[in-house]
């Protein structure tokens, strides 16, 4: 995925996470049939994959797995893959890190 596809992946997310926050009736949506929601907000999804939405509470937080990639990767490749998270504080003892996605400040500017 070239830097501007995955730019512009972010900003759907970051509109799409805005908008369930504004939104319950959009949100209940997005959980209930998330294939039809996000189609409709302009995400394709290929055939064959299928999206769960879960959403993180102050006590019950969600830890994804990204698949495994396949073969080596080089530091600056393990660097691109591992720099989108926004580590929550409970995770980091407290310590707070800015997400180099930018997806945090890209649904702030949608609210």
């Amino acid at each position: 995925m070239s830097q501007t596809d995955q730019d512009k992946a972010t900003a759907a997310h970051g509109k799409i996470i805005a908008r369930a926050w504004r939104d319950p009736a959009f949100k209940a949506k997005l959980v209930a049939d998330p294939h039809a929601t996000l189609k409709e907000a302009g995400v394709a999804i290929p055939a064959g994959v299928t999206v769960k939405v879960v959403e993180n509470t102050d006590t019950h937080h969600h830890f994804v797995l990204p698949p495994k990639p396949t073969g080596e990767l080089s530091d600056a490749d393990l660097d691109k893959v591992a720099g989108g998270w926004n580590a929550p504080s409970w995770f980091m003892g407290g310590a707070h890190f800015q997400s180099v996605g930018g997806w945090l400040h890209t649904i702030k500017s949608k609210l």
